[in-house]
């Protein structure tokens, strides 16, 4: 491959080299302008000195924008190349996407699975791309996804807390820490852990156990960064009705961690005016730490009673539920710039337990910001408006 990579953003050509087994330096992206971009309907926040003169600034907050920054994330899923695995130009252009819309964080997910047996060398390689660009990254070490385990056969019988259990999530926080340095703004343990243990009661004392121990690990590595938080990743669905069982758990880290896809559970989109008191549930059950939300979206599938419209209109409405509310929300994740292929999108429901084609595979398929074909869904304007706006602290 060669080791540059060209592509034509929004008219803004960006060259990128580092690409594995290059010499070069990855050069970080500048987002163009600082606007909105993209035909979203959100304008820059970074203060009232953003609005036009004689005009209101959008949000109702936008005079303490400098208090509370937001980082924003777009999981920058590549776009599908039939069934195969997506090129590595092709995962390069979907970063620059969404950088050259003024993205500043970038979640990336693994299973203690994959963590373990892949080593420091394809985390090394993830790092170093991140850290060329500037990018916060949260690391979720999926212990759990949804109702998924994302163990190792040889651990996935053992108790959370087990012996071999322990030394294990030690190590893949070694390897996480060693990797990313001052890179790492965030280590989170799971994802939707609530959903898991629904369906696994019994496991709730040791997952528990192990939670706190984890992450008290994590926080007191040597090499861990300074300002690293540590939590576990709730759904937001299960904080609305919170178990009272999970308090405990809820409690561990210095953040709260929710995974915001509303109506997944169901198998139905949820309205979308519901959405500023989901965000009000979160901030209250993280009793007074901030909230870093590590997944939302929308769905756009007719199936599950979205559509392109809809999914443009949750983007908006969260924009501005979100303005007033930053101080709260110091990360927020958008899932995720493509939508998977048809063979990938049968991967994930199988991991869950579900059927291809059913409710859940049409929810969670449909995320993306562009289809398959590539071409943009309206939300995609209303996400990089939002990116735009929340760039400027």
């Amino acid at each position: 491959m060669a080791c540059g990579l060209l592509g034509a953003l929004g008219g803004l050509m960006v060259a990128i080299a580092g690409i594995a087994g290059c010499d070069e330096e990855l050069v970080p992206v500048v987002p163009p302008g600082g606007g909105a971009g993209a035909g979203g309907s959100v304008v820059m926040d970074g203060g009232t000195g953003d609005a036009a003169p004689g005009e209101d600034a959008a949000f109702s907050d936008a005079g303490d924008a400098g208090i509370a920054p937001v980082v924003i994330g777009i999981t920058p899923t590549p776009r599908a190349e039939g069934d195969g695995v997506p090129s590595q130009a092709a995962s390069f252009d979907a970063e620059l996407t969404t950088l050259a819309v003024g993205v500043r964080g970038v979640v990336v997910r693994r299973t203690l699975r994959e963590v373990i047996s892949g080593g420091a060398a394809p985390l090394a390689f993830l790092a170093e791309r991140h850290t060329a660009n500037g990018t916060q990254v949260l690391f979720n070490l999926a212990l759990v996804d949804h109702a998924a385990d994302g163990r190792p056969a040889e651990l996935s019988q053992l108790a959370w807390n087990a012996p071999d259990m322990t030394s294990s999530l030690q190590s893949a926080v070694d390897l996480v820490i060693g990797a990313f340095g001052e890179s790492l703004a965030y280590l989170t343990f799971g994802n939707s852990v609530d959903v898991y243990l629904s369906h696994n009661p019994t496991q709730l004392a040791s997952f528990e156990a192990m939670a706190a121990s984890v992450s008290t690990y994590a926080s007191e590595h040597p090499e861990a960064p300074l300002a690293l938080r540590t939590g576990i990743g709730f759904s937001a669905s299960g904080a609305s009705a919170a178990d009272p069982s999970h308090g405990n758990l809820r409690g561990v880290g210095q953040v709260a961690i929710f995974s915001y896809l509303p109506g997944l559970s169901a198998g139905q989109a949820a309205p979308t005016g519901d959405i500023a008191s989901a965000l009000d549930q979160m901030v209250s059950l993280a009793a007074g730490r901030q909230v870093v939300v590590q997944e939302t979206g929308y769905p756009s599938a007719a199936l599950v009673g979205g559509s392109p419209d809809k999914q443009r209109l949750f983007f908006s409405t969260l924009g501005e539920a979100l303005a007033p509310r930053r101080a709260s929300f110091p990360f927020v994740n958008v899932l995720e710039l493509h939508d998977p292929s048809p063979a990938a999108c049968d991967l994930r429901a199988a991991a869950q337990g579900e059927p291809s084609g059913g409710n859940f595979a049409a929810f969670a398929c449909s995320l993306g910001l562009f289809d398959l074909a590539g071409s943009e869904k309206p939300a995609w304007g209303e996400v990089a408006a939002i990116a735009a706006t929340f760039a400027s602290p």
